[in-house]
């Protein structure tokens, strides 16, 4: 399935609650706290006096890797939209622990900006960019950095924080779309990407493609020919170009 929307930017000035109609039924049970919003400080408008366009980045975290949102959650000056999924089911002692986990993590960061989102779902039912979809839905900015969904979270490195702030800067001129390379990886396939939130198109959910990386390599190459197609340009760059960049 792919998503399109000729009103996508509407979402971003909607109420966190009535995003929910957005999901997907195949997310599986959508019986009462199935979803549930264990954090949101995002207020669609409200930018304190920042003039630069607000990236958030936009992460996927299954439950089997909960500790990887120690890492994401410690970007002091940057804005996340976090996906966690688990297939315990609502109500359930371990989706109970899961949720005071979630809230062990986050109570010390009293300066944390973004949304935490906990989803149930079934793990047959596996799509990795329906999840990252969702992470973006409920990601209410200018821009966001979708990263790589992985069974295994890419975590941000030592410089991740310091690139965020030169994307920044370099958004406002930024005519479409940035494919973003990580350090370790050449490729595209498993790159990251900057696109404006009020991109009318969202990942390709196939669900019968069973590797993780050809999912992404096909959001990635979606996502580039629809800004192609409207005349953009598009960049590619690693963590080393933007950081060499600014020097």
């Amino acid at each position: 399935m792919r998503w399109t929307s000729p009103h996508a930017a509407v979402y971003g000035t909607m109420d966190t609650s009535l995003l929910f109609s957005k999901l997907s039924p195949h997310l599986g049970n959508l019986a009462p706290n199935a979803i549930q919003i264990v954090y949101d400080s995002l207020k669609y408008g409200d930018r304190s006096g920042n003039t630069e366009p607000e990236i958030v980045c936009c992460v996927w975290i299954p439950d089997t890797h909960i500790t990887a949102l120690e890492s994401w959650t410690g970007l002091d000056g940057h804005t996340i939209s976090v996906l966690v999924t688990t297939s315990h089911l609502p109500n359930s002692p371990a989706f109970q622990k899961l949720t005071k986990d979630v809230a062990r993590i986050i109570h010390p960061k009293s300066h944390l900006k973004g949304t935490i989102v906990l989803v149930s779902t079934q793990t047959w039912l596996s799509n990795n960019n329906a999840y990252i979809n969702l992470a973006r839905l409920f990601a209410r900015a200018d821009w966001v950095l979708l990263v790589p969904p992985m069974l295994e979270p890419l975590l941000p490195g030592n410089n991740f924080a310091r690139t965020m702030s030169r994307l920044g800067h370099q958004a406002q001129t930024l005519g479409s779309s940035l494919l973003f390379r990580s350090p370790n990886n050449q490729g595209q396939t498993m790159g990251g990407i900057l696109i404006p939130q009020s991109t009318p198109m969202w990942c390709s959910e196939r669900y019968y493609l069973s590797n993780v990386g050809h999912e992404w390599s096909d959001c990635i190459q979606d996502l580039l020919a629809y800004h192609h197609k409207l005349g953009a340009s598009n960049s590619t760059k690693s963590i080393e170009d933007v950081e060499q960049q600014k020097r």
